[in-house]
């Protein structure tokens, strides 16, 4: 049975390789080849720049489909040409119609097509088969159908223009109608002539007719082999020649429609064998030969009786009797009326007759026996024939061989030296070949047996080497076990540390009043912090002043002094040069010493109001 799918009936028929498709099998029984063939792919480079996973390592694309259930994929290496050469081939061979092909494929049969780069979707295209096939009465004229195409993949990403050029793909879809057994066509052939169009005889009625007439029983020489009769045979033939066709077609209805009547008027007679005919015919000839036997009285029993024999006689002699040669007579002699009498009359009569049947029935025997013997004396004269022309033939085959035998015996004998000393050279290359084997198998045994042992040693040279690593790994293990625990002990401890500190702080927890005055004492000391930045200012500049004023009145002091000491010049001075340095350097001293006061104070003063806020926090 077949299976039902969106109204369309599929059927998997393993056997031959094919799908059955639809539930006419007057109309669903062509057989299609489909063949899809796909043969490029082009335009993957633009797609490839605007996709977000791309990496500069990814050299190839994957085309991906599904065909009946199972995934195919094939890799595409990129190329500056952006044409990928694929050549992937896949056909199916349904049992169908065109029209049950076509609605197949809209409701059930696609193939979904994908492109993918770094396992991401970039393109995807579902092929239908539907907008492929060709029109319903293609293939009453042509068996090929081939359809060159492209189709554009769906892009997934949206940011790309829609002016750019789609990724794309060109195939060769062809469809090839292997054997047409469908029956459509046969209301379109009208009739061709007159007479064809005025016959009576409709199509079913020759059908049946034509049926009765193969199952007749004809004797060995006229029987004919005749195939399975087919309604649609007839019509469905594709005749070269059209009056040919037209002339056999109407003399076979013509020959079906007479024996028709025929059988019609004499079933009985057909119904019958050759001997069931004979045992027919039998009675009625007894009915002929016997006397008629009535209920009528003694008399007219006799009269009839005599007249039968007259009627016999004449009808021996071929003489009818003539009316003015007829003797008329009254008897007046008293009627028998003896019942006993009567009995042994019919009983001797009824003998009688038994007898004669029985004598015909003998004869019958005698004859058919004779007939069947001879028949088979015939036979067995011809089948003595034909064995003893297959004895004769075999025997001459038989002579054949023999003297075949002798040749190929004389030609053994003749061949014997040879053979002999070719059976020793190769027995001697044998030897050596099996000593060369012998001597190379030590070889390689001598060979195994050191690989063995080296592999040993290096057996053991790795164990101990993977013991000494252990061990090493162990005592880093256990090092850093010991670092772990110091570094455990040192968290210990800062964590009692901190916990030490935050009960502290949770002890110095502050009420509301507190953390008022706090926050008065901080604008104070913001205020303080103000004017005393505001008197560094001002000390800095009256410093940088005087400064200013002490270099001027240096400067003086020493031009006053050049001047004294070139009005000077020849009253001799000590100048104490060293005593002057001491001087200057003890007054920078005590400068920077003031300097160093005042940035303490201010810095003294900013770790009070930083604290102050943190408390207040």
């Amino acid at each position: 049975m077949l299976q039902s799918q969106s109204n369309v009936y599929v059927q998997l028929l393993e056997q031959v390789g094919l799908i059955q498709v639809g539930n006419n099998p007057d109309v669903d029984c062509d057989i299609f080849n489909v063949t899809l063939t796909f043969k490029q792919v082009k335009n993957l480079l633009k797609v490839l720049e605007m996709e977000k996973n791309f990496h500069r390592q990814t050299s190839a694309f994957v085309f991906h489909y599904e065909f009946l259930g199972s995934t195919s994929q094939l890799e595409m290496i990129v190329n500056q040409s952006d044409c990928y050469a694929i050549n992937e081939k896949v056909s199916l061979t349904f049992k169908s119609s065109l029209k049950s092909l076509r609605l197949y494929f809209q409701r059930i049969f696609f193939i979904p097509i994908s492109i993918f780069v770094n396992n991401t979707v970039v393109g995807n295209f579902r092929l239908d088969f539907s907008k492929l096939l060709p029109e319903d009465n293609y293939f009453n004229t042509s068996k090929t159908f081939t359809k060159y195409g492209t189709f554009h993949f769906d892009r997934i990403n949206k940011i790309l223009s829609p002016r750019m050029p789609k990724p794309s793909v060109e195939y060769i879809f062809s469809m090839q109608l292997v054997t047409n057994f469908s029956k459509k066509l046969n209301l379109e052939h009208g009739p061709l002539t007159e007479a064809y169009a005025s016959y009576k005889i409709d199509e079913k009625g020759a059908a049946d007719i034509t049926e009765c007439y193969r199952s007749l029983d004809f004797p060995n020489t006229l029987q004919q082999k005749r195939a399975p009769y087919d309604p649609g045979q007839i019509s469905s033939r594709n005749f070269a020649n059209f009056e040919t066709y037209e002339r056999n077609y109407m003399k076979m209805q013509t020959d079906a429609f007479i024996i028709g009547r025929v059988l019609g008027e004499n079933s009985e007679l057909f119904a019958k064998s050759s001997e069931d005919l004979c045992r027919s015919t039998d009675p009625l000839a007894r009915r002929l030969s016997r006397p008629i036997l009535s209920n009528y009285s003694d008399n007219e029993q006799v009269q009839s009786l005599e007249s039968i024999s007259n009627i016999e006689i004449s009808r021996a002699s071929y003489m009818p009797i003539k009316p003015q040669n007829r003797s008329i007579g009254v008897n007046t002699d008293p009627l028998e009326t003896d019942p006993e009498e009567m009995t042994m009359r019919i009983i001797r009569e009824l003998e009688e007759w038994k007898a004669q049947q029985m004598e015909h029935f003998v004869k019958g025997l005698e004859q058919k026996e004779v007939e069947y013997l001879g028949e088979l004396n015939k036979e067995w004269e011809q089948q003595r024939s034909i064995l003893q022309a297959r004895l004769e033939a075999k025997l001459s085959e038989c002579e054949r061989l023999n003297a075949e035998l002798e040749q190929a015996h004389a030609e053994i004998n003749s061949n014997a030296l040879k053979h002999q000393e070719t059976i020793s050279i190769v027995q001697t290359v044998k030897q050596d070949i099996e000593r060369s084997y012998a001597e190379k198998f030590q070889q390689l045994d001598d060979e195994m047996q050191r690989l063995k042992h080296e592999m040993q040693l290096r057996a053991t040279e790795s164990a101990e080497r993977e013991v000494e690593q252990a061990q090493q790994k162990c005592q880093a293990a256990d090092v850093i076990g010991l670092e772990s625990e110091s570094e455990k002990l040192e968290m210990k401890k800062r964590i009692d540390q901190l916990e030490n500190q935050l009960t502290a702080m949770e002890k110095t927890h502050f009420s509301a009043e507190q953390l008022q005055g706090m926050l008065a004492d901080l604008q104070k000391q913001t205020e303080r912090f103000a004017d005393i930045e505001k008197a560094k200012d001002y000390y800095k500049a009256q410093w940088s002043k005087s400064a200013r004023e002490l270099h001027v009145l240096q400067m003086t002091l020493l031009k006053q002094k050049e001047a004294t000491l070139e009005e000077k010049k020849g009253v001799e001075v000590d100048l104490c040069l060293e005593e002057i340095l001491e001087e200057e350097q003890e007054a920078l001293h005590s400068d920077r010493n003031e300097l160093k006061y005042i940035k303490d104070i201010l810095y003294d003063s900013l770790e009070t109001v930083s604290l102050d806020d943190l408390q207040v926090d």
